[in-house]
């Protein structure tokens, strides 16, 4: 006969009470890592989102702005804007772009949103720098970044303004140079003497004329709208002064004082690889560099107890091109490299000596683009006649004729472009109701672009 073993005990409330702490535990670890999942999730895509909002809003920008022929930083948006201008402008969260259409009516549209923060400040004549901020809880993304202005150089144009939250450009041929307000600047603001026979290079910051306006001794011997180079041919003691004055305004202009001293050396720029002597103007790519020293020649004699005081360098450390003068010693070497595509840009040596005599010289430092800036290399209109004659360097043409003729625009990529035909007017002219405006672009991504207009 079997036995059966009876087992009469049950769960205890102990083991229920265990077994409900465990599964509590259990619950609360799963649900916590599910939140900070989430939670991280939600970051992730908040700062994704903020990151992308802020890249179109600077890419926007940029691309918008690259093609300025002259530009103008404002403080704040204006009340009315001013025809024929474009604006970017921030304003509740969204990056604004007011523009003159083709249809000469101005529009706006969006170029960024989710933004809080807009900043523009000038850097150098060529380039502006740009800061934007934007937020969504409590991620924040900021951009700062360089826009630079290849196409103001055709125009001769400087930015204008100092720092701001709205642009003011324009893009076209028919801009007017807005920095034409701002004062005259030479290499040289004050009073300095001159070596006679000796030769200084003037600098202006504008398009100016040069004119030695009272004093004798000294003589300018060649000059273009910026540069000027003055030579002193008189007598120990003789003075003279140079007005430089702005061609866009005539009452803004710059003058300094020259004296004739007794020649003892002179200090002269060279490179420092084999002391050749820079004489005006030394041409650098972006990103390139150059050695560069000042020597004093003929040497100065021992014998006369004259030593050297003093050795600075004057030039700019952003914009055109950045120098440093730490890479040597003494310091009398410099290292010069090209930063930007810009307009003229001087660089001086000073060596003071200890008999109170001031050595100078200058040279032009002028920084190209690794690209050739696009130019038509040919063009042509048949039997009319094109007004003026034409030059690479002349952006605006007129054509006439008394018959209908094609017209042939060789780019110096190989290029040709053929508009044909074009009708003429009851006057028995050239029947352009609107601009033809050429687009000649030699770079992969259209940074570096000139347009040629042409109308009847």
């Amino acid at each position: 006969m079997c036995k059966f073993i009876k087992n009469d005990k049950g769960i205890t409330l102990l083991e229920i009470i265990i077994s409900i702490a465990i599964v509590g535990i259990l619950l609360t670890l799963t649900f916590n890592l599910f939140f900070f999942g989430n939670e991280v999730f939600a970051r992730g895509s908040e700062q994704y989102n903020v990151q992308t909002s802020v890249r179109i809003s600077t890419t926007s920008i940029t691309d918008t702005v690259r093609y300025a022929t002259a530009l103008y930083i404002e403080s704040n948006k204006p009340d009315t804007f001013e025809d024929p201008y474009h604006y970017i402008y921030y304003e509740n969260g969204i990056v604004y772009y007011s523009y003159i259409d083709s249809d000469s009516t101005r529009k706006t549209r969006f170029l960024g949103t989710d933004i809080t923060s807009l900043e523009f400040s000038k850097q150098s004549d060529r380039l502006v720098s740009m800061s934007v901020t934007g937020i969504e809880r409590n991620q924040t993304y900021e951009i700062d970044m360089d826009i630079g202005l290849p196409n103001m150089e055709m125009k001769n144009n400087d930015v204008f303004g100092s720092a701001g939250s709205v642009l003011k450009f324009q893009k076209d041929s028919t801009i007017t140079n807005l920095s034409a307000s701002n004062e005259v600047r030479l290499n040289r603001e004050a009073n300095f003497s001159m070596f006679n026979g000796d030769d200084f290079l003037f600098v202006a910051n504008k398009d100016v004329t040069w004119a030695i306006i009272s004093g004798t001794g000294v003589s300018i011997i060649s000059s273009t709208d910026r540069t000027a180079v003055v030579q002193a041919s008189g007598t120990i003691g003789d003075q003279a002064w140079i007005r430089a004055t702005s061609i866009a305004d005539s009452s803004k202009y710059r003058e300094v004082r020259m004296t004739i001293v007794e020649q003892t050396s002179s200090a002269k720029i060279v490179k420092s690889e084999d002391l050749s002597e820079i004489t005006g103007e030394l041409n650098l790519v972006v990103g390139e560099s150059q050695e560069l020293k000042v020597i004093i020649d003929p040497p100065l004699d021992i014998d006369e107890g004259i030593t050297i005081d003093d050795i600075n360098w004057y030039g700019t450390n952003s914009g055109q091109y950045s120098f440093d003068e730490n890479i040597a010693d003494p310091n009398d070497t410099v290292l010069i490299t090209g930063v930007n595509v810009g307009a003229l840009a001087d660089l001086t040596a000073r060596i003071d000596l200890s008999d109170g005599t001031i050595l100078y010289d200058t040279i032009i430092i002028n920084v190209t683009s690794t690209m050739e800036y696009a130019k038509l290399i040919d063009l042509s209109f048949g039997k009319g006649v094109l007004s003026p004659t034409f030059n690479s360097d002349v952006l605006n043409y007129t054509v006439s004729g008394d018959k209908q003729e094609t017209l042939v625009a060789n780019a110096n990529t190989g290029t040709t472009i053929i508009i044909n035909p074009l009708p003429t007017n009851t006057n028995g002219k050239y029947d352009l109701s609107e601009s033809i405006n050429i687009s000649i672009t030699v770079s992969e991504d259209g940074k570096i672009t000139r347009i040629y207009t042409i109308t009847n």
